[in-house]
């Protein structure tokens, strides 16, 4: 029950699960909630060498050939994202971005299904993506969770199944932060934060380790009240 209250909470929060808005490419992200607007069964393997698109909205294709088709109106979230600019060879002026994406099939409850496809574009990063929509949600719009940056009393969530301990587990699961360590890693001046995990459901205790800076696109990091974080510059501040 705890775990369905969590889930209702999670995808009709306030942040917007009932809007569906354009996304352009340089919104793009880990965890992004995305909603097919047609079903996409092109492929375009090579999309760095393809002509530079033109109009305002530019769609994405398939990179791999024989993928399982993506289905209007079905839901994917963005499991990995990268992308790199391209530059025209007689002048040297940026031509546009390319963009390589991983995304995850969701079922009728919105939890992952399996089922992966790569999918990308050639682009400019204002063009809208013609063929998906976004779906805001706490997932994807809480900060992604860097290790060295966590603290105690935070609440993690996973988008997709990982492994903690040897052990599987399940997408969307929330845990706390309980306690963290620091474990020199040889040879550098790196070390690795291991974060002590308390399962909210199950109480199960679980680690997660990863150096300081790297960033962990599956997890969101939902802050606890009273650990918000501060980063003042010229002109104003970031609260996290």
């Amino acid at each position: 029950m705890a775990k369905v209250l969590f889930l209702i909470t999670l995808f009709l929060s306030a942040t917007g699960w009932s809007k569906s808005t354009p996304v352009t490419y340089n919104e793009l992200r880990p965890r992004l909630l995305l909603q097919a607007k047609a079903d996409l069964y092109e492929v375009e393997a090579y999309p760095e060498i393809a002509m530079p698109p033109k109009g305002s909205a530019v769609d994405l294709s398939f990179t791999e050939y024989n993928q399982p088709k993506i289905r209007k109106g079905h839901f994917y979230r963005i499991s990995y994202l990268r992308s790199y600019d391209v530059y025209g060879l007689k002048d040297s002026k940026k031509v546009d971005t390319v963009y390589s994406i991983s995304l995850i099939e969701l079922g009728q409850s919105l939890q992952p299904t399996g089922v992966k496809f790569d999918v990308g574009a050639k682009a400019d990063p204002e063009t809208v993506v013609g063929n998906f929509i976004q779906i805001p949600d706490q997932l994807s719009s809480s900060p992604t969770l860097q290790t060295g940056r966590a603290q105690v009393g935070d609440h993690i969530v996973n988008s997709s199944a990982v492994r903690l301990g040897g052990l599987q587990v399940a997408a969307y699961n929330k845990f706390e932060v309980v306690s963290i360590r620091k474990e020199y890693i040889p040879f550098t001046l790196a070390y690795n934060y291991i974060l002590s995990l308390r399962e909210v459901r199950s109480k199960k205790m679980y680690e997660l380790k990863a150096p300081g800076l790297q960033k962990l696109p599956v997890w969101a990091l939902v802050v606890a009240p009273g650990n918000e974080r501060v980063i003042k510059f010229p002109g104003g501040e970031l609260h996290y």
